[in-house]
């Protein structure tokens, strides 16, 4: 495929030096790419070049990978031309992306348009890459749509595919502390559907125990898992997290300079009272909710309740947050909201400091 020449190459300067510190902003749409047949390796090179770019600069969307950085990813220290021209071409497959927001509920696209590959001095692979025009859409400017944050030095280090994506399920649902997840869904969720996996004893054995074991001496992630029961027969799995890692306690975002949201406030509201999610779940019925996570739903949740306490009517919660989505939407008429979620906690979080 020819190189597009106008394509800018990224020089973020927001990279740490340390490429431990390498933090991945991974849209929830790309999340379901995890269900697809890309390969672990595919899975990492994605990883590594959303920690390459600045997510708020679509102009530059082509990263040049140097110092044996794509080595590191397959573990060795050369790799021949043939094997990285092999593995490259995974890349323009075309691969499914669940999308809500599609008629479908689906999109296929190529993740990525141009791969150029050179050998530097030291026999080392420099690869450029740069995304495809559909994908921009789901690696740029994606606040409203929600994404997960992570570090590619935990996810460069699996060598098992069931661990990678295990660990990015339970990231990304770690504010729940204890869940549960139907068996069938589960295999489904890491490409386990072979007879090999039919009965749990064997789908434990062979993945969920190696990729607990990998995730707990790679990562800071620990969680537990036990099988729920339905006519003697495992029906549903329920994982429990048991620490998660301390780089994802806060994040900070510049909409407004109104905003600090920590993930100590969603600890603190998993702690209270069930009732709390009756609301939660009505949210998600409300049109003004449509544009959040469930993670993100339970957040704003929280401060409606604690705003207005007396209120127990769910209709007339939602009415009151309705009224501060509009004066939102009002303010973005005239205004450039650069994260409507961080916006409006802000707005919340002002609201009940007044009070």
């Amino acid at each position: 495929m020819k190189q597009n020449d106008n394509d800018k190459l990224s020089d973020y300067t927001g990279v740490p030096k340390d490429s431990k510190q390498l933090i991945i902003q991974k849209s929830n749409p790309l999340l379901s790419l995890s269900e697809t047949g890309m390969s672990l390796f595919e899975l990492k090179l994605l990883d590594l070049y959303l920690s390459r770019i600045d997510s708020h600069n679509p102009e530059k969307r082509k990263v040049r990978f140097e110092k044996g950085e794509i080595e590191k990813l397959f573990g060795v220290n050369r790799i021949k031309k043939e094997i990285l021209d092999k593995k490259l071409d995974g890349l323009f497959s075309s691969v499914s992306v669940k999308d809500k927001s599609k008629p479908q509920g689906f999109i296929k696209m190529s993740l990525f348009e141009t791969a150029a590959a050179y050998l530097d001095e030291n026999g080392n692979w420099l690869v450029d890459l740069s995304c495809s025009p559909m994908a921009m859409e789901y690696i740029f400017n994606i606040e409203n749509m929600g994404y997960l944050r992570y570090r590619l030095k935990d996810v460069a280090s699996f060598s098992s595919r069931h661990s990678y994506v295990l660990y990015l399920y339970l990231l990304d649902n770690r504010f729940r502390k204890t869940w549960e997840i139907e068996f069938s869904e589960l295999k489904n969720l890491l490409r386990c559907n072979s007879e090999n996996y039919k009965e749990f004893r064997f789908f434990n054995r062979d993945v969920l125990k190696k990729a607990q074991k990998e995730i707990h001496e790679k990562t800071e992630l620990s969680f537990s898992y036990q099988t729920i029961f339905v006519n003697r027969r495992i029906k549903r799995i329920a994982f429990t997290i048991i620490s998660a890692p301390n780089y994802l306690e806060k994040q900070e975002f510049t909409s407004e300079n109104i905003i600090d949201i920590t993930l100590s406030e969603t600890e603190e509201s998993d702690q209270q009272n069930d009732h709390k999610y009756t609301f939660c779940d009505f949210l998600g019925e409300c049109s003004c909710n449509n544009e959040f996570t469930p993670t993100q739903m339970r957040v704003i949740a929280d401060y409606v309740i604690e705003l207005v306490p007396g209120v127990q009517n769910d209709i007339e919660r939602c009415n009151y947050l309705t009224r501060f989505v509009n004066k939102m939407n009002a303010y973005g008429e005239t205004h450039k909201i650069d994260n409507r979620y961080a916006y409006l906690v802000g707005m919340l979080k002002k609201e009940l400091e007044e009070e």
